[in-house]
């Protein structure tokens, strides 16, 4: 006796506007709580903040890139295959974290080369 198979109606997907509008609504509103206080203490055009606004950017447009990767691959657009989407994620992976330390690290260097105090003369956060 063969058992009948049953037929199961197929979880819908989310369409991919709607993941990426909720990813770019998720993006705004991080953006939109980030602490003004915070940047307005190192906003002086002191080496240690220039080196601060230079660390907060790449990691910003590195870790903004990752939605974008996602909205070109197969999932989204798909403007890049699977393959280009494995590389770009590696590759933003390689850059994001890997590189990302590289550069605080010789920022850092460069900051107790130029005899600037690393040591916060008030806190940042309370």
């Amino acid at each position: 006796m063969t058992a009948t198979p049953t037929k199961t109606q197929p979880t819908p997907a989310v369409p991919a506007h709607r993941a990426t509008g909720a990813s770019i609504a998720g993006l705004a509103l991080v953006c939109l709580t980030l602490d003004v206080d915070v940047i307005a203490k190192v906003d002086a055009m002191t080496p240690i903040a220039i080196s601060f606004r230079k660390l907060v950017t790449v990691h910003l447009v590195l870790w903004t890139l990752y939605p974008i990767v996602w909205i070109l691959s197969p999932e989204g657009f798909n403007a890049l295959g699977q393959g280009g989407e494995t590389m770009g994620y590696t590759l933003l992976d390689i850059a994001s974290k890997v590189g990302f330390g590289f550069l605080s690290l010789n920022t850092l260097h460069n900051l107790e080369q130029a005899g600037e105090s690393i040591t916060e003369s008030e806190p940042l956060y309370e």
